[in-house]
């Protein structure tokens, strides 16, 4: 198995595990977290998701920029791999 695909499978792991932990103590944010930003259209949505979850990571992003391009599937990855409940995407352009 090549490196990364063991890495990938130990990050798979290791997140299965801690939401399990995280169920077991009663801890629903790792249940309902999700697995790709949340689409965040403006304000008032920026300002809700901002109430409703804590804590929040918003990517501020434009389809013209190629380094928000760039950034665009790291993001992605930590959206899928990281237990969170307030991964948001903002397009900005």
């Amino acid at each position: 198995m090549p490196m990364s695909d063991e890495i990938d499978e130990i990050r798979r792991r290791k997140l299965s595990e801690l939401r399990a932990a995280a169920d077991a103590d009663g801890d629903e944010s790792a249940s309902r977290s999700p697995s790709e930003p949340i689409p965040i259209g403006g304000r008032a949505e920026l300002d809700r998701t901002i109430a409703e979850r804590d804590p929040v990571l918003v990517e501020f992003s434009a389809g013209w920029c190629g380094a928000c391009r760039m950034l665009e599937p790291v993001v992605g990855r930590v959206a899928a791999a990281a237990p969170h409940d307030g991964l948001g995407a903002l397009d900005a352009g």
